[in-house]
């Protein structure tokens, strides 16, 4: 017997009963359609978390500062080594350390305008020098480098600036927020030797600066360019050709995440205090498994009460059809042709429903990401890969489910003998 004529005669059978089809068919898609969208958009947000883990909270990165003890108030730093080219030369010894960076900072009353925002004031601003490896997150900074034949310093600052003026300064003002994309080109002035509390010194000496970046990385509060800038200018304010100015941190670069602790051990050791900020990227991954048992949950739920719908409407048609299905085995067809004929309609079902369910879900995937993504940061462009395979999942998912809901039946009508299904 062909499987067209096994089939076609079924097909002929469910056409008559269109309305219970439709509604199948519907009931398959919103199920897999809401399982597909949910899945989509916690992938996104699972890829943005982890995103932001990996680039605000490097694993292998430890900063270093000298201790400090509070008296009256007062934040003075405690007997004990200071940061120094020696010390960051006994921490690059250490076995498991890849890397050590200086941080240097210029100790010159500096006061900065930003030209870019309406009516700019000016205020008070501190000065970093580092490394291009230090400030360079996600991606690279070509341009962060000393060029004396240039003009204009190339400068980043950290993301909490960014956020210290949208939330504070410009609503307290009326001046617009800024996003990264907005600030990132703009130029600064900064002028050393100016200050807004104390009589400016006569020696001042006025930089331009182009932001090529917004990091993490960056000190929190200031301006970082590129080490030899600040040398030189703190070489002139001091008149000394061979002055060197402060070390405000050490960057430590572990070769092993796993060997950090170990290494913050023999940090404290020193006499000196180590921030690995290991807590907070052990949230966000909290919060990344989180979303994961919560798009688990919600898929298991959706997709059990559609598979309980689905086998039931399957269990009345087929058993509509048994003494059809009997009068088939009676003329030769045998557990496999029937078995055939109840998977065709199970899948056909599943996958129509499945298809438009799918095609749904990521229309809505693709209108709803960067709605649910702004939430995290309405200030930040976000851009997250298409999860195509969570579509394919689904894909896959549809099609099973109809052969899941067939179960029962093959088991009730294709494995018995003619008669009985004959007689019902």
């Amino acid at each position: 017997m062909s499987k067209a004529r096994i089939l076609l005669p079924i097909a002929r059978i469910l056409l008559k009963k269109w309305p219970r089809a439709v509604l199948l068919i519907v009931s398959v898609a919103l199920g897999v359609g809401t399982v597909a969208l949910v899945l989509a958009l916690g992938e996104d947000l699972r890829s943005v978390l982890l995103g932001r883990l990996f680039r605000d909270f490097p694993v292998k990165r430890i900063d270093v500062y000298p201790k400090s003890v509070e008296l009256l108030g007062l934040k003075l730093s405690s007997p004990g080594p200071g940061l120094s080219r020696e010390t960051a030369d006994a921490l690059a010894d250490l076995p498991d350390v890849e890397e050590v960076s200086t941080e240097v900072l210029l100790p010159v009353p500096v006061c900065v305008v930003a030209e870019f925002v309406p009516e700019a004031a000016e205020v008070q601003c501190s000065v970093y020098g580092v490394d291009a490896g230090v400030v360079e997150t996600d991606k690279k900074l070509p341009e962060f480098r000393f060029d004396p034949d240039k003009d204009v310093v190339p400068a980043v600052v950290s993301r909490s600036v960014l956020e210290g003026y949208n939330t504070g300064f410009a609503p307290s003002q009326g001046f617009p927020r800024l996003t990264e994309s907005i600030l990132i080109g703009k130029k600064v002035v900064i002028t050393i030797g100016a200050s807004m509390f104390t009589t400016s010194s006569v020696r001042q000496m006025s930089m331009t600066c182009r932001i090529i970046a917004v990091s993490d990385a960056a000190a929190l509060a200031g301006i970082s360019v590129p080490k030899e800038y600040v040398r030189r200018w703190y070489r002139w304010w001091m008149q000394d050709e061979e002055a060197e100015p402060p070390i405000n941190r050490l960057i430590v670069t572990v070769r092993d995440a796993a060997r950090v602790d170990a290494v913050c051990g023999r940090i404290v050791e020193m006499g000196l205090l180590p921030a690995a900020r290991r807590q907070e990227g052990k949230r966000l991954a909290q919060a990344a498994k989180f979303i994961r048992l919560f798009q688990l949950v919600i898929a298991a739920a959706v997709l059990g009460s559609v598979s309980l719908v689905l086998g039931a409407q399957i269990g009345i048609s087929v058993g509509e059809k048994r003494a059809w299905y009997g009068l088939f085995q009676a003329i030769g067809a045998g557990p496999a042709a029937v078995s055939a004929m109840i998977l065709f309609e199970g899948i056909m079902h599943s996958a129509l429903g499945g298809a438009l369910g799918i095609a749904c879900a990521a229309h809505l995937r693709n209108r709803l990401a960067a709605e649910v993504l702004a939430q995290l940061d309405p200030l930040e462009s976000w851009t997250v890969a298409f999860p195509t395979r969570v579509f394919v999942f689904a894909a896959i998912l549809s099609v099973a489910l109809g052969i899941a809901a067939c179960v029962p039946s093959l088991l009730r009508v294709a494995f018995v003998a003619p008669a009985r299904n004959m007689n019902g």
